[in-house]
């Protein structure tokens, strides 16, 4: 049971990420004082908090609690369909920084609420949690992808050298004013305590999926193409060069093999054989073609969670993911998927050359993978949160240090 139970937990972000789902978990431990966002709520969205159901039962209306600021989103909406990659970075930065700037001005005037903690999110949390700071609250940074530090490490970054160094010396202060780091996975806490984020502050709360959406077919195994599926954006940073270069190999001695890319293309990439583009899909067209798949190929160079491998898994895939993919933490390697070393492009051609050789291995992989899903539902995030709620106001309570949490 929660300490203090009351409306004092306060949430912003300037577009969404995975805060609707922390957001859920505050309602129903009926600890939610108010939601700020530059991203409206869908109709369907705003319903689905409505329905949600506190300790004490019942529901109630949260038009009061939630608070959508669009204004804020209008310039990283434009500047990614007109701008180049490298302004559009810095365009989306400086929304996040205004929309954090609004949030801190906000707060202050509402001092006289008295809420007691505050989560943000990376670029958007600096000037909230100063003010936060001022009114005696605790701040939790909420963090969706690894340290930056690593994310330079691992990947080129697409702003200029000057507005880069503006960028993350911000992401740092943010970090210094944050009483606790959410991370969404042991890869990521690594990256923060090799940059020097002390060990007591950063806590692994992994990310999730709702299973019910992505349910297995019945599946049979039978002499069609072994058919591969990628998700995400098609870039560098999700490793599709080392995809297609292994994709290419494969086609070569395997020409029926097949590989299906779902999310947005990028201009002046070129098709190879054997492989189809999806586009952009909604929830349940994605379900539709993970269960026209047989397996899910991530060969990321960084990827602090990648919420399609729970997806995949829940749909009864086996998954391939590099090592820099957070979700790593959900494959038991070589029963319901495997790791490989990121960028190894010859350790993924074996992998998928495996598959190919050993399909009806795959069936029964994914059946271990689907049976190990109920583990990764949001249902169960939810829960973490409460937890590590509880276990962060410890301390209040008993003068204890809290521990960093796994």
């Amino acid at each position: 049971m929660l300490i203090n139970r009351r409306l004092d937990v306060l949430v912003t972000h300037p577009t969404r990420q995975h805060s609707l789902q922390l957001v859920r978990a505050l309602l129903e431990a009926e600890r939610l004082a108010e939601f700020w966002t530059g991203r409206p709520l869908s109709a369907g969205e705003r319903k689905q908090l409505d329905h949600v159901s506190g300790p004490g039962g019942g529901t109630r209306p949260v038009a009061g609690q939630v608070r959508s600021f669009p204004g804020f989103l209008l310039p990283r909406l434009i500047g990614n369909r007109v701008a180049p990659p490298r302004v559009a970075t810095v365009v989306a930065h400086d929304g996040d920084a205004r929309f954090d700037g609004f949030s801190a001005r906000r707060l202050r005037a509402r001092a006289a609420d008295a809420w007691s903690t505050v989560f943000c999110y990376e670029n958007s949390a600096r000037e909230t949690f100063r003010a936060a700071k001022r009114l005696g609250m605790t701040t939790v940074l909420d963090a969706a992808s690894v340290h930056h530090s690593a994310q330079d490490a691992w990947a080129s970054f697409r702003e200029s050298d000057r507005a880069h160094r503006r960028i993350t010396r911000r992401k740092d202060e943010e970090i210094a004013l944050a009483d606790y780091v959410w991370v969404t996975s042991e890869m990521a806490r690594e990256t923060y305590l090799e940059a020097g984020v002390p060990r007591q502050k950063i806590s692994v709360v992994p990310l999730g999926v709702e299973v019910s959406a992505f349910t297995p077919p019945p599946r049979e195994s039978d002499s069609a193409s072994t058919r591969f599926i990628f998700v995400g954006r098609a870039t560098a940073v999700k490793g599709v060069d080392v995809l297609l270069d292994a994709f290419r190999r494969l086609r070569e001695e395997e020409p029926s093999s097949r590989l299906m890319m779902v999310g947005r293309r990028p201009r002046g990439l070129t098709r190879p054989d054997g492989v189809e583009f999806g586009g952009q899909l909604t929830r349940a067209e994605l379900a539709r073609e993970l269960r026209r798949a047989d397996c899910l190929v991530l060969p990321s160079r960084f990827d602090s969670f990648g919420l399609v491998v729970p997806e995949a898994m829940a749909t009864g895939l086996p998954v391939i993911v590099s090592d820099r993919v957070g979700a790593k933490d959900l494959v038991r390697h070589g029963e319901t998927g495997w790791v490989f070393a990121a960028e190894d492009r010859e350790a993924l051609y074996q992998r998928l050359a495996w598959c190919v050789a050993n399909r009806p291995r795959l069936l029964e992989m994914g059946r271990q993978a689907a049976a190990s899903a109920s583990d990764h539902d949001w249902e169960v995030y939810r829960q973490r949160v409460q937890h590590l709620l509880e276990r962060m106001e410890a301390p209040r309570v008993s003068g204890v240090q809290l521990p960093s949490s796994a």
